[in-house]
């Protein structure tokens, strides 16, 4: 083969790696951003089901109250 193919082959596989850890690290990048926010979403979450167990304790609490009654 002569030098110009041998270049060019050579320039072609180091784009070709250069390329493959550009997407690597954008997939990784995203990866960590949505664990990052289904983190947040569960935090979130746990938040509102304590706040929805107290309201119905204290439903169930004067259902109770008025049942007495």
């Amino acid at each position: 083969m002569t030098d110009g193919v041998v270049i060019f082959l050579i320039t072609q596989t180091v784009a070709f790696i250069i390329a493959l850890f550009k997407i690597y690290v954008q997939v990784t990048v995203k990866m960590r951003e949505l664990e990052l926010r289904i983190e947040q979403n569960e935090k979130k979450d746990d938040v509102l089901f304590k706040k929805l167990d107290n309201i119905a304790e204290q439903i169930h609490e004067l259902y109770l109250e008025l049942s007495k009654k």
